[in-house]
């Protein structure tokens, strides 16, 4: 029988939580389940009214700290120590799930026994977003997918889209979890790099269908999401921070980053909203280049509210 922990940290998240435990409760699946809550030193009451049958919530502040990574990293680690099922689930407390979530993750196991798994997550208008700002977000993340997509066929490793991706226990346990992983700020990329060093199966949704959906963010923290990633790529790996320098340059000059949208067409073709996106993204790339660059030395990096060392001392 496969069944899942689905492992959340969260802090300050009062606004979303109420519609991802919504999602989660209506969860349509053969397998058994469990969300487990961490509370990551939230400063609103957003977890005081949480009482579910298949919820456990717990405060970060009651496990040992390990300075050696991120909040985020001691959240889900402190998570997994407590979760009871062989599957472990990891996504973020601004998401909302179609009804199949869960099951379409255990038809996965069963059709390609994989360890580590990864799904697609679409971002959702909202009557309150500016539409710019929804279509620059919808088409950013959409690629990332692709190239994720495209990269796990390959057997190489881009990003595992962190709030959507499933893990074996036991492969986790093998890794070290987040400790044994280090200090990331993109963490399912560190991961899905040791999965596939411990000889670990992995797998991708196979089409552009989305079971999890998340809501655009504001000007501000999309800019600091994608310092996060940029700098996460510098420091990760070599082979990520030479990509970056190259699509860096394709971007300024717009028409190889044209060509590479083109060369993505046949994923993309999966999805007729996501293709009517994709020939925005050589502007947008663009736009975001010229902004990022200067950013990356002048921007102080935040993350939930914190500020963020890249590494931590040791």
């Amino acid at each position: 029988m496969i069944n899942f922990s689905v492992i959340i940290p969260f802090k300050n998240e009062k606004e979303n939580l109420n519609a991802l435990l919504s999602s989660l409760s209506s969860q349509i699946t053969q397998a058994n389940f469990e969300v487990i809550l961490i509370d990551d030193f939230s400063t609103d009451d957003a977890a005081e009214p949480l009482q579910l049958d298949f919820l456990k919530l717990l405060h970060r502040k009651d496990f040992p700290d390990n300075k050696q990574i991120s909040s985020k990293q001691n959240a889900l680690d402190i998570g997994v120590s407590q979760a009871k099922y062989e599957y472990l689930v990891f996504t973020d407390a601004d998401m909302i799930f179609a009804e199949n979530w869960l099951e379409n993750y255990r038809v996965s196991i069963e059709k390609t026994k994989a360890e580590f798994i990864f799904g697609r997550t679409e971002i959702y208008f909202e009557k309150n977003q500016t539409i710019p700002l929804y279509v620059v977000q919808k088409a950013q993340l959409d690629f990332l997918f692709a190239i994720s997509f495209i990269f796990c066929k390959l057997g190489l490793d881009g990003s595992a889209m962190g709030n959507n991706l499933l893990i074996s226990k036991k492969l986790y346990e093998k890794i070290g979890g987040q400790a044994g992983i280090g200090f990331s700020l993109i963490e399912d990329k560190k991961l899905l790099s040791a999965a596939r060093k411990n000889g670990a199966k992995i797998s991708c949704t196979n089409d552009f269908s989305a079971f999890a959906f998340t809501k655009p963010v504001s000007a501000e923290k999309y800019l600091q999401q994608m310092i996060r990633w940029v700098k996460g790529g510098f420091v990760e790996s070599k082979f990520l921070a030479i990509m970056l320098v190259i699509f860096a340059i394709s971007s300024i000059l717009i028409l190889p980053s044209f060509v590479l949208v083109l060369l993505l067409i046949p994923v993309y073709l999966r999805n007729k909203i996501s293709v009517k996106h994709a020939f925005l993204l050589p502007f947008v790339f663009f736009i975001e280049t010229i902004i990022l660059i200067p950013s990356m030395f002048f921007v102080k990096l935040k993350w939930k509210g914190r500020n963020i060392a890249n590494p931590p001392v040791r």
